[in-house]
């Protein structure tokens, strides 16, 4: 599996999320996304793990506190 390309995949995904109030925007790439390609919905998943990492660790230097301790505050609301 292609990293750069599954994490481009999560980035026009959620690109379309900031964007769009309604869903069906968004709802349109995540399904282009996972139906264009054999194992479209792993790669999709794939590519959102590697996004959330490096969001996390851009969180974890802006703000000075460890990646655990946004997990641990995200685990709380969904709790």
């Amino acid at each position: 599996m292609d990293v750069r390309e599954n994490v481009r995949r999560a980035i026009d995904v959620m690109t379309a999320w900031t964007s769009d109030s309604g869903y069906e925007f968004t709802w349109s790439r995540l399904v282009e996304n996972v139906v264009n390609e054999p194992d479209g919905e792993i790669m999709l998943l794939m590519g959102f793990v590697n996004l959330a990492g490096e969001l996390g660790i851009k969180l974890e230097r802006a703000t000075g506190q460890a990646m655990r301790s946004h997990l641990q505050d995200i685990a709380l609301k969904y709790h």
